[in-house]
């Protein structure tokens, strides 16, 4: 029988009662006419109909019904049998078998109640929705829980498909999941859009599993659970935890997280610029951080992770770490410990900043300092003598006024005292702006053409060879080309046609080359070429290109042959130099 029919009969008792005494009737009037033609073997067995029916519908009048229809039929049978089938022992085995039918229906329906109260109890407490279906998946029953998921009384569902009321994007996942619970292959569980009684679709998650007996799928048990805040609480959350991530994947500085082991539980893209290496590598390997750390370095760096991971405070160092291309970077690392709720340990929070300009500017002031000072001592030091050697001839010019020859020489002392003393104030003019702004990235052939545009040239050609290059150094770094090109053209002489440009490499240092083909440049001479005040003109101008060019670590040295003209190479330390490629540095 049909679970529904039985479900409808049960809400309907005064049908049923109707129903098992017109079958009741129908069984009387049958035995009736079979006893009256004699026949007393099979049609008493039709009574088992109506009080299984009466004791199933009815368990408590179960008895008392099978009592009514064995008077009954006794009744019916002393009436209308021939004498020879009135017995009584038949008679009373037929009763006894009624009453006993009758009391098992009873018994086993009253426990089937029983556990259906206690299932219906537990269903319709339950926040859950609980559905069985038949096989199809047509609903046969449905938990009162439904309303507040969905808005829908239970009859509303009753007898109606899931397709009904799921998302149409969802179908498909419907369709895969039917066949294979029809089949009693085993729990399914999906996640659906299930379409409120308001038209908008709550998230819901369903566990469905076959019912089966005997081998054979006859219905399935759903159970649903609203997920909808669930579900929007874990978008919520994973959107946060997209929001920080993007945050933190694209913060400018290295950062990560380290566990307590040193392995690398997170670390931002931005490593990869700093080191030359990916995240990825970082957390494959818990050993490269301390792989690529400047070896001399590494003493200061060890004791500041003994100390990190011991201690609760903060602490910061600074290092050097070698990039994967070779260059030396300095890095700035500050880093915290990392508790978690309980208080335990759970590693440390590293801050990474590249402060290699930083490193090279405080270098590059370092260095200025210390040449202003000495400089400065120097040309104190040179102006006092000079003021005391032009007191001494004015002393001496007073005590000659008699003699006109030793006073003039006198004089002509003093004017050239004077003279030196002006250059040495021309020469702190020219110093004074040394080191003053910081080192800046410069491109070489934009100096060189500016120097030459800064000279009369006459018809001397510059030769710029030196291609897409840019040094670290001095913002006075044009003066060191302008000094160059000007010595040429006061000491080149007349054979002089033509002054080159060009750079080569040399091993991890570039060289730039400035020669002419003029005068060459004595043995003798070039050993106090850079000395200040040596030469014919202000004996300033390859000293002054020499510091500016120490600021950054870059050296100069005169390297011409005799008869070859004069030859200048400025030798340019891995670290400042750079090439420039389609407005990118390489």
């Amino acid at each position: 029988m049909n679970f529904a029919v039985i479900s409808e009969m049960q809400k309907r008792p005064t049908a049923t009662a109707v129903i098992i005494a017109s079958v009741t009737l129908i069984v009387l009037l049958l035995n009736g006419y079979f006893l009256r033609q004699g026949i007393t073997t099979v049609l008493p067995h039709l009574f088992y109909i109506p009080i299984i029916l009466a004791s199933y519908f009815f368990p408590r009048r179960g008895i008392l019904f099978a009592c009514v229809i064995s008077v009954l039929y006794c009744v019916l049978a002393c009436i209308l049998a021939p004498v020879a089938f009135r017995e009584p022992l038949s008679a009373a085995g037929r009763i006894i078998i009624f009453i006993l039918i009758a009391a098992v229906v009873s018994f086993l329906t009253l426990r089937l109640q029983e556990n259906e109260r206690l299932f219906r109890g537990v269903a319709e407490r339950s926040s859950d929705v609980i559905l069985l279906t038949d096989p199809d998946g047509k609903a046969q029953y449905v938990s009162p829980s439904v309303k507040a998921v969905a808005g829908y009384d239970p009859e509303e569902i009753l007898g109606r498909m899931p397709r009904e009321f799921i998302h149409p994007d969802d179908y498909r996942i419907l369709e895969e999941a039917l066949p294979h619970i029809s089949r009693g292959s085993g729990p399914v569980e999906v996640t659906l859009r299930f379409r409120k009684k308001t038209g908008d679709y709550a998230i819901v998650e369903f566990s469905a599993s076959p019912i089966i007996d005997a081998g054979r799928v006859y219905g399935i048990q759903v159970i649903g659970r609203d997920i909808t805040e669930r579900r929007r609480s874990e978008d919520a959350l994973r959107k946060s935890a997209e929001d920080h991530r993007l945050l933190a994947d694209y913060t400018y500085d290295w950062e990560y997280w380290i566990a307590p082991d040193e392995t690398f539980l997170y670390t931002t893209p931005s490593c990869e610029r700093i080191t030359g290496y990916t995240a990825e590598e970082f957390a494959r390997d818990k050993e490269l951080l301390k792989t690529i750390i400047y070896p001399e370095d590494n003493h200061a760096m060890d004791h500041h992770m003994i100390h990190g991971f011991t201690q609760p405070e903060p602490g910061a160092v600074d290092f050097r770490i070698i990039h994967r291309n070779g260059d030396i970077r300095w890095i700035a690392h500050v880093c915290q410990p990392i508790y978690n709720a309980q208080g335990e340990f759970i590693g440390r929070r590293a801050s990474n900043r590249d402060i290699t300009e930083r490193k090279r500017m405080e270098s590059a002031l370092k260095e200025t300092n210390k040449k202003l000072n000495l400089l400065s001592s120097i040309t104190r030091h040179d102006i006092n003598n000079q003021i005391f050697s032009l007191k001494a001839f004015l002393e001496i010019s007073r005590e000659s006024q008699g003699d006109p020859a030793e006073l003039n020489t006198c004089l002509q002392k003093a004017e050239r005292v004077t003279d030196a003393i002006e250059r040495q104030i021309a020469f702190t003019k020219e110093y004074q702006n040394l080191g003053v702004n910081a080192p800046v990235w410069q491109a070489v052939s934009a100096a060189v053409k500016s120097a030459a545009n800064a000279l009369p040239l006459r018809d001397i050609r510059i030769i710029d060879e030196i291609g897409d290059l840019e040094i670290y150094a001095d913002p006075l770094f044009e003066k060191v080309f302008y000094n160059l090109i000007d010595n040429a053209l006061r000491y080149g002489g007349p054979e002089m046609s033509a002054i080159r440009f060009f750079s080569q490499e040399s091993g991890q240092e570039l060289v730039i080359a400035v020669e002419d083909d003029g005068a060459s440049i004595s043995p003798e001479d070039r050993q106090r070429l850079f000395e200040r005040g040596f030469g014919k003109h202000t004996g300033l101008g390859l000293f002054l290109s020499r510091e500016i060019l120490a600021i950054t670590g870059i050296t100069i040295t005169e390297t011409g042959h005799p008869g070859r003209g004069a030859r200048f190479e400025i030798i340019v330390p891995k670290g400042t130099w750079r090439r420039i490629m389609n407005n990118e540095t390489k």
